[in-house]
């Protein structure tokens, strides 16, 4: 399935196909950059992109490509929220605009198809999910965007302890009281044990409900929760939550662990889902080729692609092939235009115009510059 981002550019690619040239920058940005210094960077990348479009593209007007960039020339607050990089692709009357998660190499061009491999490297990157710290009796929420993991504050209706969720109906205890009208029975040493299994299965009822209707169901993220591991397993047990992981989990007790042990912990975590994404992407190539349906030879690729017939484009990491598709969708390897131009770029924009999803693998995964799985 298509990511959010992937669709949004797929929506902005196909309501834009062919009605170039495009203006692409992106910024890496430093830790804690002011929003002035973006604005200059920003700046000088337009003015860059104005000359290099007046021996390019000569008889293209600069002005709308110049208004759709003014937000972030003029205003200040546009550079809100931005943190790591910025990417911006516009061909003068639509824009797409995306902050980025990681670093990205500084770019500002203008050629004829928008510049997207940059895009999908960083959403690749950015694993996007919820992380539970649970304890016996009290819970603590993160929200982990690419590298980015986040404290949530949790509201006062929130079950973050035990305690406070169960109050009154507390029954675990040394030896507890449990009122029934004007008497009360009381419970001794020797049930204490199984009433603190049934708190704890209770309490943690109470957490994924709330869990799950409040952030996971909204926001449509996955659940991975950190715990010890008598904890975790009744709470899979319990849980109805559709988005809780089964795969990925930390076993370990978050109530241990400081700050930077918990992050070190989660960058494990986020390095076995980067190389389960490439193994899984290896084992679909192979599965692809033993039922006839990949290709690595570029004229086949860019046929299955102008068809619709491409599943997954797989492209390697920082490859490159001088060429351009011409209008007529031939590979052009003479022109100017061509021999500036990657490829490999236009082959990841056709197959999102057309529905298909695009892939970067390491090359300890993936030698060919670029395969593709078809979907027939």
């Amino acid at each position: 399935m298509a990511s959010e981002m992937q669709q949004q550019l797929q929506q902005f690619l196909q309501t834009t196909a062919g009605k170039g040239p495009f203006a692409t920058i992106y910024m890496a940005l430093e830790p804690n950059q002011s929003a002035d210094k973006s604005k200059i960077m920003f700046k000088n990348a337009a003015k860059h992109i104005e000359e290099v479009m007046k021996e390019t593209w000569p008889d293209v007007d600069w002005e709308p490509y110049a208004k759709q960039m003014s937000p972030w020339v003029e205003d200040t607050q546009a550079w809100d929220g931005v943190a790591q990089g910025f990417g911006l692709l516009t061909n003068g009357q639509q824009t797409y605009v995306r902050h980025l998660n990681h670093f990205v190499n500084e770019t500002a061009m203008v050629t004829a198809t928008p510049q997207i491999l940059p895009l999908i490297l960083d959403n690749q990157r950015a694993f996007n999910f919820d992380l539970l710290a649970l304890s016996s009796d009290q819970i603590a929420l993160y929200h982990n965007a690419g590298t980015e993991l986040t404290p949530v504050e949790l509201p006062g209706d929130a079950p973050k302890t035990m305690k406070g969720t169960l109050g009154t109906e507390l029954r675990g205890g040394s030896l507890n009281s449990v009122s029934q009208g004007a008497e009360a029975s009381y419970h001794g040493h020797n049930e204490k044990s199984a009433e603190e299994e049934i708190d704890l299965r209770r309490y943690f009822q109470e957490v994924d409900k709330y869990i799950s209707d409040n952030y996971s169901k909204p926001f449509k993220r996955m659940l991975i929760v950190v715990g010890l591991p008598q904890n975790q397993a009744i709470f899979h047990e319990l849980s109805k939550n559709v988005y809780l992981s089964n795969t990925y989990q930390i076993e370990e007790n978050p109530g241990a662990l400081g700050e930077n042990e918990l992050k070190a912990r989660v960058e494990d975590l986020r390095q076995k889902m980067r190389q389960d994404k490439m193994a899984h992407a290896v084992e679909r190539i192979d599965r692809a080729k033993s039922q006839k349906r990949y290709r690595i030879e570029l004229g086949q690729i860019v046929t299955a692609l102008v068809n619709g017939a491409v599943q997954t484009l797989y492209i390697r990491s920082g490859a490159r092939v001088y060429a351009q598709l011409d209008e007529n969708q031939k590979i052009d390897t003479s022109s100017e235009q061509g021999k500036h131009n990657n490829l490999l770029n236009d082959l990841a924009e056709l197959t999102l115009e057309y529905g298909g999803e695009v892939q970067l693998l390491n090359v300890d995964y993936f030698e060919e510059p670029v395969g593709a799985v078809l979907r027939y």
